[in-house]
Parts: C-alpha cells; structure tokens; sequence
C-alpha cells in the first residue's frame, strides 16, 4: 500500500479536476512506492508529481478564478 495524502488546499479546480489530479498522485506514488531504492528513487518520484502537478496549472485559463464559468465561447 502506497503512503496515503492529502490534497489541503486548491484553488481554480473543479471537482473533477482535483479527483483527476488525487489519482494521477496516487497512481504516481504507487509506481514508485515498489521501486527499488536506489539514491535516485526520491528525486524521480518529486519530478515525476511535480509534472503531474504542473499539467494542473493555469487550468482555468478562460473561465472565471470563482465560478469557473467559461468567460467568453471559443469561436
């Protein structure tokens, strides 16, 4: 069983967004909660959840920070 987190605080993501970023993490940590410990183990895992996380930045880009209402209808 990989280790168990928590998501404290977000800002800017749905719903579904934050269950699609909480089973990228998870899926993350299991893949390298088995993996052999060798001194690069740690730095792949953080790289590996730092490009989870950042796939989930500037998500929001054309709706609202607030509602999440798109702000404007693509042409």
């Amino acid at each position: 069983m990989p280790p168990l987190f928590e998501i404290v605080s977000y800002k800017g993501l749905d719903d579904d967004q934050v269950d699609s970023l909480k089973l990228e993490i998870e899926n993350t940590l299991k893949e390298y909660y088995n993996s052999e410990a060798d001194e690069c183990v740690l730095y792949n895992l953080h790289e590996s959840l730092k490009d989870v996380i950042s796939t989930y930045n500037d998500s929001v880009k054309g709706r609202c920070y607030i509602c999440l209402d798109q702000l404007c209808q693509d042409e």
